[in-house]
């Protein structure tokens, strides 16, 4: 009977530890969190009024973006809130000396000129360097491509994309509009080597003609935002600097040359 007794007293021992031991591998704790990725791109809006947001690209959960706003952002003039489409980019000729009665200093059709001496110098005067800028704001890195084509409307027949040089700059932060509306105040550069030409494809800048076909411009590797703030706050300024040859002058004959330039924000 003992011998007994201590047989069914180690079974039922071992039966109770296989129990405990498949209670405590059927406990599985699986917290998880997200956050997806958005890129939001903003730029000016018709007539100069406030700015707008007109891009926001979207981490659908399987890593492809969808942009949930139609339409395309509206780049502005460096510095300002006008949209580069409202703006005349470029003048005409200007005489030396005290020849312009009006102050603005560019010939045009609504002059009205005095009799003056012909040992005057006649110059092309214009801005040599266009230059205008779009926002970003990200919690992920991004990439931006460019094409560039002649507008061929508002182009003589000789004109190209060869005429007309291209930089990009990335500003971390500042203010536009007078001081009206600040960006940067809580963002970094969107690439860790952490200056204005980390991450830009050109540092030293080419010809649009480089850009017939789409070329990455800037490739990133991180999010702007880099502390709680508004989107401003967490923006990036991209500016373009477009300028044509300085040594275009009178002499050099008439000529009208317009290109279009496409950015497209991709996040890899």
């Amino acid at each position: 009977m003992t011998i007994k007794s201590g047989i069914l007293c180690t079974f039922a021992l071992s039966a109770l530890t296989g129990l405990i031991a498949e209670a405590g591998a059927a406990v599985l704790d699986r917290p998880a969190f997200s956050s997806r990725g958005m890129v939001i791109v903003w730029g000016g809006t018709t007539g100069g009024g406030a700015p707008s947001v007109n891009d926001l690209y979207l981490d659908n959960g399987d890593g492809v973006y969808s942009d949930l706003i139609s339409g395309d952002v509206q780049p502005v003039i460096t510095g300002t809130l006008t949209p580069v489409s409202e703006s005349v980019q470029s003048s005409g000729l200007s005489v030396a000396g005290d020849v312009l009665a009006d102050g603005e200093g560019v010939l045009d059709a609504q002059e009205s000129l005095a009799p003056f001496s012909p040992d005057e110098v006649i110059s092309l005067d214009y801005e040599r360097t266009v230059t205008s800028s779009f926002y970003v704001a990200s919690n992920v890195g991004f990439s931006i491509y460019a094409q560039a084509s002649i507008d061929t409307a508002n182009s003589d027949a000789s004109a190209g994309l060869d005429d007309i040089y291209r930089i990009m700059r990335v500003e971390r932060s500042g203010s536009v509009d007078g001081g009206s509306l600040r960006f940067g105040d809580a963002a970094q550069y969107p690439h860790s080597g952490d200056h204005s030409l980390a991450g830009v494809v050109d540092e030293m800048g080419d010809y649009l003609n480089s850009y017939e076909t789409e070329q990455a411009v800037f490739v990133g590797d991180r999010g702007t935002a880099a502390a709680p703030g508004t989107i401003a706050d967490q923006s990036v300024r991209f500016t373009n600097y477009y300028r044509i040859p300085a040594g275009l002058e009178f002499h050099d004959g008439a000529m009208m040359i317009t290109a279009n330039v496409i950015y497209t924000v991709a996040v890899p």
